[in-house]
């Protein structure tokens, strides 16, 4: 199937999906949760939100409806909601976050046995400030069967350079020989530093980190930026290569399809 081929599957699929979803309150968290844990003011925008990031796993992986998925950083299951309708009876869904009220809370909601919840106890200073260290949060994970497909949608703009090697090593331990990894950066390459430059991008990351780029100083895990070369020798180093990145509008490109850039890594 070719590029335009997956593009127009994945409209199908996901126009049918929503139209199934409609506006119904099944599986969605209430309002007063949605709008204390992320950027959404209405059941509209969370299951647009979920459809968008849908569409876009379609269209940049191999992912079936019989596909075993890695959801790190589930939140309060916004991808949960389309992968109700879009896994078969053989797929799987298991969800990681940080915030142990959110996985608490799906595992209530949730009790079909393709899906599953795990919290991990990993430091955030915006999210879970008396967390343990990435490292060894990663270790106490309880082991689990190799998936698929993992996916991470604003999970790595947070993350800090003592922790790219960890989780990205983490992932591919977690995803099966030649299995995807699909995540969501700030990618810094010529078109988003013009875009810095210029004043049309969303973010300056102005401040220096390390190797990175960040936004906040006082909170530098608020939005991390990467260059693209360094992305790849993280990739390289923890055994992984990267397939494709499909370029955001962050930076101020408007004919993206999608906010954040988007990389997808096989092992």
């Amino acid at each position: 199937m070719n590029w335009q081929e997956k593009r127009e599957s994945a409209t199908a699929i996901v126009d049918e999906i929503r139209e199934q979803i409609g506006e119904s309150s099944d599986h969605l968290p209430d309002v007063q949760r949605i709008r204390q844990s992320g950027p959404f003011e209405s059941h509209r925008q969370f299951i647009k939100s979920s459809m968008t990031s849908l569409y876009e796993m379609l269209r940049l992986t191999d992912i079936t409806p019989e596909s075993s998925v890695l959801d790190y950083g589930c939140g309060l299951g916004r991808m949960c909601l389309p992968m109700k309708t879009y896994l078969s009876a053989d797929g799987r869904y298991h969800g990681i976050d940080t915030d142990n009220d959110a996985v608490r809370y799906l595992l209530e909601l949730y009790t079909d046995e393709r899906f599953s919840f795990e919290h991990i106890d990993a430091f955030s200073q915006m999210y879970n400030p008396a967390g343990a260290p990435l490292t060894d949060a990663l270790n106490a994970l309880a082991q689990a069967a190799p998936v698929d497909l993992a996916f991470l949608f604003s999970v790595f703009t947070h993350v800090l350079p003592h922790d790219m090697e960890p989780l990205l090593t983490f992932l591919k331990s977690r995803v099966k020989d030649r299995g995807q990894i699909l995540a969501s950066f700030f990618v810094l390459d010529e078109d988003s530093k013009r875009g810095i430059a210029e004043g049309t991008s969303h973010r300056s990351f102005a401040f220096d980190y390390a190797n990175a780029k960040i936004d906040n100083d006082e909170v530098p895990e608020g939005a991390v930026a990467y260059e693209e070369q360094d992305i790849r020798d993280y990739a390289s180093r923890c055994g992984l290569e990267i397939q494709r990145i499909s370029r955001g509008n962050w930076s101020g490109q408007h004919n993206r399809f999608h906010w954040q850039d988007m990389v997808v890594f096989q092992a």
